[in-house]
């Protein structure tokens, strides 16, 4: 199954966005990919098993959570926090039953309104960031959370937890600095992908 997210705003639609405002049931799609490097093994990590997981994302990470979350062993542990559009964009998605799902709405506010002061308040901040303005796509796919990630890191702000952070190139930059600099968190226990860049469309 492939998610299209609608991005209809004037000037930031890139031609995925556009193609699906308008297909219809039947319509064809094909897939043209240049050569790829080997695939690197995403949940590499010579720790073990995490005890504690921050998974949170924009509604572009959500496949990629539902595809993490349907890996984790059944006695994972953890919290998921997804920022979407609105109310209705709210999902039933399957979980084990120790990952606490967090849905944020934003409802008409700016992207990251909802998932940065979440992600802050979950590890036990207070207050909100402004999202940096990306001046590239950042992008780290080297561990992803399964039944081998981290475990702990000694000396970590956080011991014990395995942030993933993907979404919107800002947010993403934003979180994991607060995370890394302001936290103390080890740099192996986060992973962070910026999907997309505000205000950029990807061009075909």
């Amino acid at each position: 199954m492939i998610d299209f997210v609608l991005h209809l705003s004037p000037g930031a639609t890139g031609p995925a966005s556009s193609w699906a405002a308008d297909a219809a049931v039947g319509d064809r799609l094909v897939f043209i990919a240049r050569g790829a490097a080997p695939r690197r093994r995403a949940s590499s990590s010579p720790r073990g098993a995490a005890e504690r997981l921050l998974l949170s994302g924009d509604e572009t990470a959500l496949p990629a959570i539902c595809r993490i979350l349907g890996d984790l062993p059944a006695h994972a542990r953890g919290t998921d926090l997804i920022e979407v559009p609105l109310s209705t964009d709210v999902a039933a998605i399957e979980a084990p039953a120790g990952v606490e799902l967090v849905w944020l709405p934003r409802d008409g506010g700016a992207v990251g309104c909802e998932l940065i002061p979440a992600v802050i308040a979950h590890l036990g901040g207070s207050g909100s960031l402004a999202p940096t303005e990306a001046a590239e796509a950042v992008w780290d796919t080297a561990r992803r959370p399964s039944r081998d990630t981290v475990t702990r890191v000694d000396g970590a702000g956080i011991p014990g937890l395995y942030a993933w952070i993907a979404g919107e190139s800002g947010v993403v930059t934003t979180l994991r600095r607060h995370l890394v600099r302001e936290l103390g968190v080890a740099r192996d226990q986060v992973a962070f992908m910026g999907y997309w860049r505000r205000g950029v469309a990807m061009r075909g």
